[in-house]
């Protein structure tokens, strides 16, 4: 096992390791900086030399010179491995894990078929044919859109293989995604008659479905976060909610005067607001209650109308820091500011006007503004 550590008198991380007890030492060369720490943090370019280092040590012992090759089988060992301590540190949730754990299981059997059993082994040929033979469970071949989240997941395997473990192999995977796999439809911001409604006849829905709207419409939250929100997470004094976020840190809310009378005059099922805190059973069921009122729209749409209202008058990067969103990319997918709303400058910059001779023939077309 090597160790890189700081001296006292050097600027640079220095590599310790030991060969049949003989203890070696040199300069890594890589500057240690402001780091008060006595080890290189994750994914810092001194971590990768550590981590390649131990490779090229470990391969040595049984050999080999270098580092050539690794099994596909322990590259989904070793993956899951720095997921898992992602997870204890709390990079990422369990939930998350968990799913890719499952996914595990069939790539490895997927990939054997294949041919594809080291990382090296991966051509065009073979990913294609990992492509075009993956089925379902019941034996149906997997849609477009199933097959791009799939080879995502693949994509990052083979690249924590190049940056994390040193093998440098293609990535034939990403030229294996099938363009518009499926062409979504574009959620939009909840129009002022569909929020009248929402807000007059909710109470025909009860009163769990009435809170897990007031909770997506007033703090912009995922209906996830409103359903497994627990009783204690909300600060009436403060107005103040801490509501989780996915695949990143927990983040907290403002309470707006009317979901305050709301949640104050609320009685809680138990720890959580509502009865049954899993959002597989309420996503569905809030969709099909809502069709009840004349209303046809998934629960994200409430997370898009919370940003577009307030990027009409803030800043992105204070909406990004109120819904939770680190990517200026992904936050800006949610602002529904449409064209409608600059029609008047629209219509002055295009119009045109159409010139004829006397034969009735057009013979320019010259801006009317």
């Amino acid at each position: 096992m090597a160790t890189l550590r700081k001296r006292g008198d050097s600027p640079y991380w220095w590599l310790y390791w030991s060969v049949n007890g003989e203890q070696f030492y040199k300069s890594s060369g890589i500057r240690h900086g402001n780091s008060r720490n006595k080890k290189p943090a994750r994914n810092t370019d001194a971590h990768r030399f550590l981590v390649a280092f131990e490779n090229k040590l470990a391969f040595s012992a049984l050999g080999i010179s270098t580092l050539h090759d690794m099994t596909c089988t322990e590259l989904l060992d070793k993956f899951m491995a720095d997921y898992q301590s992602q997870v204890e540190s709390g990079a990422i949730k369990e939930q998350v894990f968990d799913d890719k754990y499952g996914r595990v299981k069939t790539w490895r059997k997927q990939l054997k078929l294949s041919g594809i059993t080291t990382v090296k082994s991966l051509t065009p040929a073979r990913a294609l044919d990992y492509r075009n033979n993956r089925k379902k469970p019941n034996g149906e071949s997997l849609s477009p859109t199933t097959w791009n989240r799939e080879v995502t997941d693949l994509i990052t395997i083979w690249k924590f293989a190049k940056d994390k473990l040193g093998i440098e192999a293609k990535n034939e995977w990403q030229h294996m995604k099938i363009a518009n796999a499926k062409p979504k439809k574009q959620k939009r911001a909840l129009t002022d008659d569909e929020i009248n409604t929402l807000f007059e006849r909710g109470h025909e829905l009860g009163q769990e479905w009435q809170y897990l709207t007031y909770m997506m419409y007033f703090t912009g939250c995922r209906i996830s976060s409103a359903v497994q929100l627990r009783v204690d997470s909300v600060h009436f004094d403060e107005r103040k909610i801490w509501l989780s976020n996915k695949n990143s840190a927990d983040h907290n809310a403002y309470i707006p005067a009317q979901l305050m009378e709301f949640l104050q005059s609320y009685q809680p099922a138990g720890e959580t607001w509502v009865t049954n805190p899993s959002p597989r059973y309420w996503t569905p069921k809030w969709f099909r209650e809502i069709k009840k009122i004349g209303l046809t729209f998934s629960t994200h749409y409430m997370r898009n109308t919370y940003v577009t209202k307030l990027t009409k008058k803030l800043d992105q990067r204070v909406t990004m820091n109120i819904v939770g969103h680190s990517d200026a990319k992904v936050h800006e997918l949610y602002n529904r500011n449409t064209a409608w709303e600059h029609a008047s400058e629209i219509e002055r910059s295009l119009c045109v006007r159409v010139l004829q001779n006397e034969s009735d023939n057009v013979t320019v077309l010259k801006s009317a503004s």
